[in-house]
């Protein structure tokens, strides 16, 4: 285990075994694996829907009720519209108990239908923890998962420095101007913000190399004591879901998802904190590289190449044809316009700002990408990654587009 670089450019404190970061989505393992814990104790289905325990999270605007399961907000396969929390979190929040609430919440895919990446569905899970067990779900995976493995508890109090001490790194975030890392203003987010704690769950290298290991030997911790059967082990990390045409997944399992037909793991990314976690089984390797900089991923290429291992997967190649994918694609809180151009096919992008109102904030190329999707050519460069047409059923034109983790449906 190696230290590199500074925790903060300002004050060149060193990075050391003590330096901690915010593992930001992270969290959504630690959620996973208590949601399992209690798949073991038959305390919970991973198949049967959960309506006796969510009603508030099943029921849909248009009165109908869904039925979703565990294994599909685990997989990310509930069809919860992510975009949802971009604009109306006010809708989605009590204000005196800051608790979820989840009435109404929109669905952009049925239950099973295709991967939306959603922190929204993860909530939900942590909301059933709650009500199973009739404590916080940061307790329940302080207790059952994180004191065993040897992790520092996740906090219930808002001081950060008063739990952690001054050992947070300060994120920093690449300046296009200068070119150089400035550092990233300290934010202490509000509880609505904070909901899934992805700010204020602090791991070290060693933390997270804990949480790999726990992983690779299948719910033992280091210590030999098994937390989650073999079997429920395995399942969260095989495949549930492709995830074709992404960039870095490959596909989802049930927490973790995969880089390649072979190894699993996670990224993460958040206010100028970049984190890695790749799990090789075959070879019994783990490598953990965090970053207190945003992009980092050259970086982790760089660490993959020194160890002669391959830096990304070769992506399934399907031909697109661009005049099927003319249209427009809506969620609640994106619009896609996707129209023919002079040489490549032209978007506009808009974000809601009100019911009524949209506000276009980009518009450019769609260039055809290696990976049989696009990219996003603009001057504000907001769709520069990957935007990728998804399929469902047998109609030749796409149904959905998804850009990063969002996903917006054909509404013409």
């Amino acid at each position: 285990m190696t230290h590199h670089g500074v925790d903060d450019l300002r004050t060149e404190r060193p990075r050391d075994e003590s330096s901690r970061q915010h593992v930001t989505c992270l969290t959504k393992v630690l959620i996973a694996y208590v949601a399992m814990m209690l798949v073991d104790r038959k305390m919970i289905s991973l198949d049967e829907p959960l309506n006796a325990f969510l009603p508030d999270a099943v029921r849909r605007r248009d009165g109908q009720v869904a039925q979703v399961t565990l294994r599909q907000l685990l997989s990310h396969t509930s069809g919860i519209d992510e975009s949802f929390e971009e604009w109306a979190l006010t809708k989605a929040i009590d204000a005196d108990t800051e608790k979820r609430r989840f009435e109404e919440y929109p669905q952009i895919a049925e239950p099973g239908e295709i991967f939306v990446y959603s922190d929204a569905g993860t909530a939900m899970v942590a909301l059933l923890i709650e009500r199973l067990l009739g404590r916080s779900w940061r307790k329940a995976v302080n207790e059952m998962l994180l004191t065993p493995l040897g992790i520092t508890c996740i906090p219930e109090i808002a001081d950060l420095d008063e739990h952690y001490g001054s050992t947070i790194a300060s994120g920093h975030l690449l300046d296009e101007t200068s070119d150089q890392f400035q550092p990233v203003p300290a934010e202490t987010p509000s509880g609505l913000g904070d909901t899934l704690g992805e700010y204020s769950t602090c791991f070290t290298i060693a933390d997270t190399m804990a949480l790999a290991q726990f992983a690779l030997d299948d719910g033992v911790t280091r210590q030999g004591k098994r937390l989650l059967s073999v079997d429920l082990a395995q399942q969260m990390r095989a495949r549930q879901v492709s995830v074709p045409r992404h960039h870095l997944i490959h596909s989802w399992g049930l927490g973790w998802f995969h880089f390649d037909e072979k190894s699993f793991g996670f990224e993460s990314a958040w206010n100028g904190h970049q984190n890695f976690v790749q799990i090789f089984p075959d070879e019994r390797v783990v490598l953990v590289v965090s970053a207190n900089v945003y992009p980092s991923i050259v970086v982790y290429y760089d660490v993959l190449r020194a160890l002669n291992m391959k830096p990304w997967r070769e992506s399934e190649i399907m031909p697109v044809d661009p005049d099927l994918c003319v249209g427009t694609y809506l969620s609640d809180g994106y619009r896609l316009v996707i129209a023919p151009g002079h040489k490549h096919l032209r978007y506009q992008f808009f974000q809601r700002v009100t019911e009524a109102e949209w506000r276009q904030i980009e518009t450019g190329d769609l260039v055809p990408s290696q990976s049989g999707g696009f990219s996003g050519r603009s001057g504000n460069k907001i769709l520069r990654g990957s935007i990728s047409p998804i399929w469902s059923g047998a109609e030749l034109r796409p149904k959905f587009f998804r850009f990063a983790q969002r996903v917006v449906r054909r509404s013409d």
